[in-house]
């Protein structure tokens, strides 16, 4: 009978494993990773009719009306876009304001336009292409390039001339002269940057030596960036420009020289164009990998609540899981603020005039209205996709199959795998599998987060990520041994759904799940009690 207690103790063992499995529970990973319906359906539509959005837009309406009256906003305009239109103005929305520091974003533009056409390098020195800049540099004889002047990272004073009035009179060859006697006040790529007027003027000059032909930054902007967007009613020189009302005396005043870090104009239904072009990339001025690179974090502050881009400010709003990307303008009574959140492809502009006893800020007004269009979409975005994936997948008992990438033998047991969609986090996977990796049962008791692969074939990678670095380390883990990292490759990480079979698979274990009402056809979804009652039977016969 000895030789008999081995099979007794590996059935035990097994149904032992297949009870506890599901016991033990997991916190939901913390890494957002939202899909939007147009990444896995092409042909989706949202309809800007529905309930949802009618809802958000009266709910918008009579949010603005409260916060203008409430603090004494008199001449104000809003945009918020979606994809590739927008969906909703209030207020003057033809009228000009001026847009002040939102002129940053589109001097850097012409910047990123020039290396797409490899016309410089963002890693050019300045003097490269402004041969006669110079300034003092206590900390290193390191050389000032274009992306530190982009990202607010080179160290240099806020101002060239004074904050009050900062028309900074004279020719090129005298700033210069300025300039070179002044210096740096933080180190290069410091911890904590210095927002630099006076480094994205340095910035617009330095790149329209670059051009070819030769433009000068206002013929460049006018003709490179402003035309191909449709921008008509954004412009740089005041002079007959009707802009909304304002009784600051300095309201009409030309910036000269720093005109590439403030002097623009604009209206919202222009700047509702250019957020469309951040979102979608179109038209194509710059490539994608750029437009990446141009809202990507060059610095993030020591709080993680803020940091800088290209020149873009980053922002933690409350109840958001990733920053916002945005900018705000200051100028002369003219406040104003763009905001956008590209993985949900929204967006916000925001136009004031902020005569005496006008209270709150350009920046609290955009967040007001921006806010629940965010929510709005994020929650249309979640219904639509639990329509392809969510729900609970059973797993069907396998036969071994030999795993790819794992390099031996595997076998699904039993388990499930309950997908659900989160308006803020995106797909989340609750997966409970017992499997079987050459005769050693192992048990999969995880909530895994999912990011889209590959949206024709469905397939997702996945993580069991505390965070959204330790989900990053985990994407592409396991390639197949045969054919590593080659196209078709299988990877331990990853799965892949069929929607129109209701299946969900794992390929590097040989796991194939089913929601209910759809099978195989070949094989029988076994339970953990089924699974137990078989094996009791399969004992007793083997005793018998």
């Amino acid at each position: 009978m000895g030789f008999r207690l081995a099979p007794i103790f590996f059935v035990l063992s097994l149904i032992l494993f297949v009870q506890i499995v599901p016991l033990c529970a997991v916190d939901p990973p913390a890494c957002p990773l939202p899909l939007t319906p147009l990444e896995v359906s092409p042909t989706y539509t949202y309809n800007y009719s529905s309930p949802a959005f009618q809802s958000l837009f009266e709910q918008l309406n009579s949010t603005i009306q409260q916060f203008t009256s409430t603090h004494g906003m008199n001449s104000y305009a809003v945009a918020l876009v979606h994809g590739n239109r927008t969906i909703y103005t209030n207020g003057l929305t033809s009228t000009k304001f001026r847009i002040a520091s939102i002129t940053k974003t589109i001097t850097a533009l012409g910047a990123l336009i020039l290396r797409d056409r490899r016309q410089l390098s963002l890693d050019d020195p300045v003097r490269t292409h402004l041969p006669d800049f110079s300034i003092i540099n206590p900390y290193d004889d390191h050389e000032i390039t274009i992306r530190e002047l982009m990202g607010h990272a080179a160290g240099l004073p806020r101002e060239l001339c004074n904050l009050v009035y900062i028309q900074c009179k004279g020719n090129e060859t005298d700033i210069l002269k300025q300039v070179a006697g002044m210096r740096l006040i933080r180190p290069p790529w410091s911890s904590e940057p210095a927002y630099s007027n006076l480094g994205i003027a340095l910035l617009g000059h330095t790149w329209e030596k670059a051009t070819s032909p030769r433009k000068t930054w206002e013929e460049f902007v006018t003709e490179d960036i402003l035309k191909p967007l449709g921008m008509d009613s954004t412009g740089i020189d005041l002079d007959g420009v009707e802009l909304a009302p304002s009784s600051n005396p300095n309201a009409r005043v030309d910036l000269l020289w720093v005109r590439p870090a403030a002097q623009m104009y604009s209206t919202v239904e222009d700047l509702g164009r250019y957020l469309q072009f951040l979102i979608t990339g179109q038209p194509a001025l710059i490539s994608e990998s750029s437009i990446r690179e141009w809202i990507s974090p060059a610095t993030v502050f020591n709080d993680g609540k803020a940091g800088y881009a290209f020149p873009w400010e980053l922002r933690k709003l409350p109840d958001f899981t990733e920053m916002v990307v945005s900018k705000s303008g200051d100028i002369y009574s003219y406040r104003s603020h763009i905001a956008f959140d590209p993985p949900n492809q929204v967006g916000v502009a925001v136009l004031t005039v902020f005569e005496p006893g006008t209270t709150s800020s350009s920046d609290a007004f955009a967040d007001t209205v921006f806010m629940p269009l965010v929510k709005t979409v994020q929650n249309v975005n979640a219904e639509f996709i639990s329509s392809f994936y969510a729900g609970l997948y059973t797993c069907t008992y396998q036969k071994y199959t030999y795993s790819p990438t794992l390099d031996f033998k595997t076998q699904v047991l039993w388990g499930t795998v309950n997908v659900s969609v989160d308006p803020s986090l995106g797909i989340l996977a609750d997966a409970k599998i017992a499997i079987m990796n050459d005769k050693v049962p192992v048990g999969v008791n995880s909530t895994w987060s999912l990011l889209l692969k590959n949206a024709t074939e469905h397939t997702f990678w996945f993580g069991e990520a505390p965070n959204c670095g330790a989900f990053a380390g985990q994407i592409g883990a396991g390639p197949d041994l045969a054919r590593p990292n080659m196209v078709g490759t299988l990877y331990t990480n990853m799965l892949m759904f069929d929607p129109r079979r209701g299946s969900l698979e794992w390929p590097a274990v040989g796991g194939k799940c089913y929601k209910p009402g759809f099978s195989s056809g070949h094989t029988v979804g076994v339970t953990s009690s089924s699974l137990t009652a078989t094996l009791l039977v399969l004992f007793l016969l083997y005793l018998a």
